[in-house]
């Protein structure tokens, strides 16, 4: 366990661990809402090649749109087109590509969470039983 926090917003208490195998972090919510929410994420840099099915089906107005809003948020991952910038796609190695997968779609770079009225305990013991 790394913290633990009550959230009054909420009513929920917040736990944070580290995943003793892979070093992802976990996050554990626990409440007395009765939607249970799994979710996983990996921390990817906004600035990569990859390929999207968009690619050669970019209209001016989709085009029109991803400019202005990279010029309105120059500085985040909102200026970034997640897809993937189809000019560049072809030019992506398969050699490149295999080592972003490798290096930013592993269980250490993920980020994990819990939310619900669940045992907070078989959260844990259902993660610690798959091959993550």
């Amino acid at each position: 366990k790394i913290s633990e926090e009550f959230i009054p917003e909420c009513k929920s208490k917040a736990v944070l661990f580290r995943h003793v195998k892979t070093g992802a972090q976990v996050m554990s919510v626990s409440n007395n809402d009765e939607n249970k929410v799994f979710g996983i994420v990996f921390r990817t840099p906004p600035t990569f090649r990859l390929f999207n099915r968009r690619v050669g089906t970019m209209s001016s107005i989709i085009l029109l749109k991803i400019s202005l809003i990279k010029a309105l948020c120059p500085d985040n991952t909102y200026g970034v087109d997640s897809g993937g910038d189809p000019r560049v796609i072809p030019k992506l190695t398969f050699e490149e590509f295999k080592e972003f997968h490798r290096k930013y779609y592993h269980p250490s770079n993920s980020r994990i969470w819990f939310y619900g009225d669940d045992d907070p305990n078989e959260r844990l013991r259902i993660l610690s039983g798959n091959k993550i």
